[in-house]
């Protein structure tokens, strides 16, 4: 279970959540999987940075960002597209404050 894309995911929530939130302006880890879950349950088959424009500026191609957009992306789809149902937002770990994993669910809900 410790190969895990989520749950790798999941063990550096804080460090990949700042490092995005640095890059798109205050835009986190839980609102980048939001926004990428929205895309794919209206039909997106593909990653394609143009369409992140709109959502996090000319700033999605970058070469710092680009790489964990697009494995978010892959991610979700991979995850909704499994038979064994193993979607779940990215969220902080269970050892995370409870004030952190509200704000990150409200993060995920709004992207």
């Amino acid at each position: 279970m410790s190969d895990n894309p989520a749950k790798i995911i999941e063990k550096h929530y804080q460090e990949l959540d700042d490092q995005l939130r640095r890059h798109f302006s205050g835009v986190g880890l839980a609102e980048i999987h939001g926004m990428a879950t929205a895309m794919l349950c209206q039909g997106k088959t593909g990653f394609d940075v143009v369409e992140w424009y709109p959502l996090l500026g000319e700033n999605a191609a970058n070469g710092h960002g680009r790489p964990v957009l697009e494995s978010v992306f892959e991610l979700s789809a991979k995850c909704l597209d499994s038979d064994d149902f193993s979607f779940s937002p990215i969220l902080p770990g269970d050892d995370a404050q409870l004030a952190v994993s509200i704000e990150a669910l409200a993060d995920w809900c709004n992207g």
